[in-house]
């Protein structure tokens, strides 16, 4: 028999009434802009940037005015298979003589000469994407969207030695110390670069064994790959041509163009290599003074690099247009602010249009017009070049060193480890 309101036991009776159900809130509907985010962060992002890079490498190969492949191959007379630094002395360091007169062993010709390397370069660009992308998808679509991959991806050989680097920093990222400087000095044989980011990070290993976040052993083995590595590349050529092999620093060192800031203001417009040598040997000394104690102090190996390399360029006395890549992949390397690697990019376009124009009006044989074009436009691009770099430079130390606010849209990729 059942229970009435009288005979109900007490706990039933006053159990309250259970609390209604919010009402069901259906997700608002993604909108294109949202799934085309998601995507451009996925494999098939991915995809794109590497197809974006590709479509810059093909259209560079066919377009390009410039391009030290082809003048070089001529120059070095690669199509007689010369043994690097034993047959014949190569201004640049050793990984990029074995890779144009490997190219050249394989080929006949200089057509076929200049596909097999611009395959190879292509390789390094798509590879370097690929890096960029496995700790940074904004750094990757910084480097593939940048149209500086039209003029510069084959003018030269930079695109091994980035690639090398981008390596060598992954490597880092991931505590793998002896292949990091194994494949970062791979990169200073390549361009001198990288020796930057490799110098900063064993300075950051040293202070992370400080710390208590590294071992000795990983100290030695940095140091070893580092050494074994330079090593094995070098002393072969060292033993068997020196004079040879010693080219590129002699080349170098007695070179000069006055493209730093201080001979385009004045004082070394007329300046000797040698005094502009011992100007840059004392900035990057101080710069790099200032750079240790900041990794001391916990500072992104990166970031320090970046900084380190952007100050160089300002005072080197030499210049190439292809350097701009550099900037570029360093500053989005290291998260800075968009409108500084648009402006960079920009900058480098016109770099690239003004000696492209200087180099026809060269071939015209006309004395009178270069005088003029160099007098009232090539001169003045060294100024547009340094003034850029600067201002990209100040902005970022400004933000990320001396805390002014920063603007919306920058990440950076240094090292989180610390």
């Amino acid at each position: 028999m059942g229970l009435d309101a009288e005979t109900e036991p007490r706990a039933v009776r006053e159990q309250p009434a259970p609390p209604a159900r919010p009402p069901a809130v259906c997700p608002a509907p993604r909108g294109p802009l949202s799934t085309l985010a998601d995507l451009s962060r996925g494999p098939v992002g991915l995809l794109v940037a590497v197809a974006l890079v590709t479509v810059q490498v093909i259209v560079n190969y066919h377009v390009g005015e410039i391009s030290d492949l082809k003048s070089l191959y001529f120059a070095h007379g690669l199509a007689h298979d010369p043994v690097p630094y034993v047959d014949v002395r190569i201004e640049y360091p050793v990984l990029i003589g074995l890779f144009m007169t490997g190219a050249a062993a394989i080929t006949h010709g200089v057509h076929d000469y200049l596909i097999v390397s611009s395959v190879g370069l292509w390789v390094c660009a798509a590879g370097s994407t690929c890096a960029l992308w496995s700790f940074s998808r904004r750094a990757a679509w910084c480097f593939a969207l940048s149209p500086l991959l039209l003029v510069y991806s084959l003018l030269n050989w930079d695109m091994l030695a980035i690639f090398l680097m981008l390596l060598g920093w992954l490597a880092w990222r991931r505590d793998r110390h002896a292949t990091a400087a194994a494949l970062m000095t791979l990169g200073v044989f390549t361009k001198l670069y990288p020796a930057f980011l490799l110098f900063f990070c064993g300075v950051a290993l040293i202070r992370r064994r400080r710390d208590g976040l590294a071992s000795q052993r990983d100290l030695m083995r940095f140091g070893g790959a580092t050494l074994g590595t330079a090593a094995i590349v070098n002393v072969p050529f060292m033993i068997l041509a020196f004079h040879n092999w010693s080219y590129f620093w002699t080349f170098n060192s007695n070179r000069t163009e006055h493209a730093d800031l201080l001979s385009w203001l004045g004082p070394l417009e007329h300046a000797p290599a040698s005094t502009a040598n011992d100007v840059l040997a004392a900035v990057i000394a101080v710069s790099v003074a200032i750079g240790v104690r900041a990794i001391w102090r916990r500072g992104s190996p990166v970031h320090v690099t970046a900084v380190t390399f952007f100050v160089y360029m300002v005072f080197q006395k030499v210049n190439s247009p292809q350097y701009t890549l550099w900037l570029v992949v360093f500053a989005g390397l290291d998260g800075w602010e968009l409108w500084t690697i648009v402006a960079l990019s920009l900058m480098g376009l016109i770099d690239y249009a003004n000696a492209a124009i200087h180099i026809q009006i060269v071939k015209r044989h006309d004395g009178g017009l270069d005088y003029w074009y160099v007098q009232h436009f090539y001169a003045n691009d060294q100024g547009v070049r340094l003034v850029t770099t600067i201002v990209a430079l100040v902005a970022t130390v400004a933000r990320r060193d001396l805390g002014w606010p920063a603007r919306a849209g920058s990440e950076s990729t240094g090292d989180d480890r610390q």
